[in-house]
């Protein structure tokens, strides 16, 4: 009796580590690409600081900047969006296996990253820079956190 008990204790847990394997490459995807389009946002206030603002009184620095300014706009929503939902999803998997240091770097960082965007959009580089952290951070997270049985609560 014991024996069928564990057996079948062992086949409820597998979907369960199924679910918080996909989660852990569904969180590495996400922080990857929010890595590559944070990077381009942050390259692109670096230039931004460097060289002057892109148009100033319709005065465009360079042919189509306005159009260049559209586009910034939205890879700087999909950045953010992405690196929400990969701090969200790392959340939640913190949660579920009771890793509650974890939990708390992600859920303090959450807000700092959104100082950090304000500090980047408004031309602060110093602070601006560290809006790469979250990503990183939950980057670190997806790609070091061990799926187990007993790690995963349904």
């Amino acid at each position: 009796m014991l024996t069928r008990t564990s057996a079948f204790q062992n086949q409820e847990n597998i979907p369960c580590m199924e679910k918080g394997k996909r989660m852990k490459k569904l969180i590495a995807v996400l922080s990857i690409l929010a890595l590559i389009v944070t990077g381009i946002a942050v390259a692109v206030g670096i230039d931004i600081a460097l060289q002057g603002a892109l148009a100033t009184d319709g005065i465009e620095r360079f042919p189509g900047a306005m159009a260049f300014i559209s586009i910034l706009n939205v890879v700087l929503f999909l950045a953010v969006g992405l690196t929400l939902i990969a701090a969200i999803l790392s959340l939640v998997l913190s949660a579920r296996s009771g890793q509650w240091i974890w939990f708390v770097i992600i859920l303090l960082l959450i807000p700092c990253g959104y100082f950090f965007w304000l500090s980047l959009i408004f031309g602060n580089l110093i602070p601006g820079v560290l809006v790469l952290v979250l990503p990183l951070l939950t980057l670190l997270y997806g790609l070091i956190f061990n799926v187990d049985r007993r790690s995963i609560a349904s």
